[in-house]
């Protein structure tokens, strides 16, 4: 469903994220990177998209690339370090030190 809506609007930010996301869910952490990628050249104001990219990193374990899509996403809206503590997709790197501070864990 959202690959298709993805290929018939492919200026659709949400649903280039949602399909990404199906891709992590699905292992296939490339194709989700590909998505988060389209949805942020779309526009880099849209703080979800870095959000996004930081849980691929994280799924990946590359914590400091994580951490650096986190904090462009929280610099753009700040209520995301909330979201990071509840999040069980940062779970590979929760005990990186510069996410427990970035999120104040």
């Amino acid at each position: 469903m959202f690959k298709k809506a993805a290929g018939r609007e492919p200026s659709h930010i949400q649903s280039r994220l949602s399909l990404g996301v199906c891709f992590l869910r699905l292992r296939r952490p490339e194709r989700a990177k590909e998505q988060f990628e389209a949805a942020l050249a779309l526009d880099r104001q849209y703080a979800p998209s870095y959000y996004s990219l930081a849980s691929y990193y994280a799924a990946v374990g590359d914590a400091d690339s994580a951490v650096k899509q986190l904090q462009k996403a929280i610099s753009l809206y700040p209520k995301i370090k909330e979201w990071v503590k509840e999040d069980p997709d940062f779970e590979p790197i929760r005990g990186n030190p510069n996410l427990q501070k970035l999120a104040g864990f």
